[in-house]
Formats: structure tokens, sequence, C-alpha cells
């Protein structure tokens, strides 16, 4: 089950190039084996050299890899609170949500509060639904953070503390 796939695991899956829209038998049987040797660090020779009704057994086991992982919508994660961010986690929050594709491994594993906890070896499921707490949580608070920020240098600028000069030589 993807609960049991820890996100080391799951970033060797995706190196595993998928296979053709026609796959022969033995292409299915080499990719399962690529698979299996995925998520047991196990060579591929080793597993080839197995008793095939072993190798039976184990590819009945990755069945449910043919289903994308999902989130199950209850994150254990938790993370900085805004105010603690630094420039560069903020930056990377930002890219994180406004790109799906990024990688979010590295964000999430920059902004848990429990630094004990290693990203890698969390279950795919839990990154998933860290990843999807982090965009509920910081995309509303991004958002009024860059308001207030633009209304305090607004507010500056009107009572004469800051000109536009001095906006656009800090910048």
């Amino acid at each position: 089950q993807w609960d049991e796939v820890t996100v080391n695991q799951y970033k060797r899956l995706q190196e595993i190039k998928p296979l053709s829209e026609d796959p022969s038998d033995t292409d299915k049987i080499d990719n399962n084996i690529r698979i299996i040797a995925a998520l047991t660090s196990e060579l591929e020779a080793d597993i080839r050299s197995l008793e095939a009704k072993y190798v039976m057994v184990l590819i009945d086991k990755i069945k449910f890899t043919v289903e994308p992982a999902k989130a199950s919508g209850k994150s254990k994660l938790k993370f900085k609170s805004i105010d603690k961010l630094t420039w560069d986690e903020y930056i990377r929050i930002n890219q994180a949500l406004e790109k799906p594709s990024y990688n979010f491994i590295p964000v999430l594993s920059a902004i848990l509060e429990d630094k004990k906890i290693g990203v890698g070896e969390l279950s795919i499921v839990d990154a998933l639904d860290g990843f999807f707490l982090l965009q509920r949580k910081y995309k509303r608070l991004l958002q009024r953070s860059l308001l207030s920020t633009s209304l305090k240098l607004i507010y500056q600028v009107g009572k004469g503390l800051l000109s536009f000069k001095q906006i656009e030589h800090k910048q």
C-alpha cells in the first residue's frame, strides 16, 4: 500500500520509465522487477535469481502501484509559523504553490517544525498530506502577509516617511 512507501522509495519509482501502450509480457515482468527493486533496494539481478514462486508473491504485493498515490486528507505534520520562515523558505513555498510539478519535498523538509523527521522516510501519503496542508495553510497566510506589507508601504509613502525612490533603491 502507498502508506508503506517512503518518499525515498517513491523517488526511485519515479525514475522507472513507463511501459509502452501495448507492452509484451516480458516488458511487464521486467517493469515489475524494477518496481520491486525500487521498493526493496535490492538489485534487479538478485530479484531475478529468486525462485519464480517468490517473485510472483512480490509482484502480487506491488499491484497497488498501478494506481497513483493519493493524499488521505489527514496530515500528522506540523509546520513553522509564517513569521518564523526565512526569505528562502518563503520563496520556495511560493514556487511549490505556483507550480504543481515543483519538487515539494525540499520545501516540506525546510519548514517542518520537527527537524528530527526525515522527509525521505515519511510515507508518500504523509508527504502528500503535508503538501496539501501546506497549500491550504500558507497560501492564505502568504496572501495576507503580502497585502499587509503592501498596505504598510502605502501608509509610509502617504505619511511622507518613505519615498518611492527609497523603495526603488532598496530593491
